[in-house]
């Protein structure tokens, strides 16, 4: 039904090629789009999530950013607004989204992050099969592009991510089948990741 719905709105849908326990691997998903894309910014965020005019701004100021190297990775992140049950007439503009999150939104912990940014030389085929919805990826990215000496840029002031907040609440990912899928991938790997380092 959702697919019927983007293709009489005329987008793109792409298979999803690779995916770990039927859930998408994030790597795969930015590579396809950008063999398929020229863009200088690629972006992956969470489906409950609504923005404003501001995510335009933001990543406008980046671009013409005259204090940010030309050959470095970059990756945008940043804290998402929590607004519990937004109704379609909140939803219906930036304007509007921008007015419910000052009203009724209240920024979310430190630990989540919805929304990755990044320029068109971003590494992404060297990151490790993790894959969306489940914890523990967002705040390894986040640390591995720090450790990597990325520009690693938190855009919370500045990117309204607002968060269509439901009964289900904010722990989505722990309550998912096999929820600690990324966190025992990464541990193999890395050991004892350092997820604080991640914020």
């Amino acid at each position: 039904m959702l697919k019927k719905e983007a293709v009489a709105k005329c987008w793109d849908i792409l298979p999803i090629r690779k995916s770990g326990r039927g859930v998408p691997i994030l790597k795969y998903m930015y590579r396809d789009v950008m063999e398929r894309y020229v863009s200088p910014l690629y972006a992956y965020s969470n489906g409950d999530i609504l923005y404003s005019h501001s995510l335009i701004d933001t990543l406008k100021a980046v671009m013409n950013s005259s204090y940010l190297p030309n050959d470095k990775p970059i990756m945008i992140v940043g804290r998402r607004t929590n607004v519990q049950n937004v109704t379609s007439e909140e939803a219906i503009s930036g304007k509007s989204v921008n007015k419910t999150a000052n009203i009724r939104g209240k920024l979310f912990t430190v630990w989540g992050e919805d929304y990755f940014i990044t320029s068109a030389n971003y590494p992404w085929m060297s990151i490790p099969d993790v894959i969306i919805g489940r914890r523990a990826y967002d705040n390894w990215l986040v640390l591995n592009a720090r450790k990597q000496n990325h520009v690693t840029i938190d855009a919370t002031h500045t990117l309204l991510a607002l968060h269509q907040t439901t009964e289900a609440g904010n722990s989505e990912g722990f309550n998912a089948d096999n929820p600690g899928y990324n966190h025992n991938l990464l541990s193999r790997m890395y050991h004892r990741p350092h997820y604080g380092a991640g914020l």
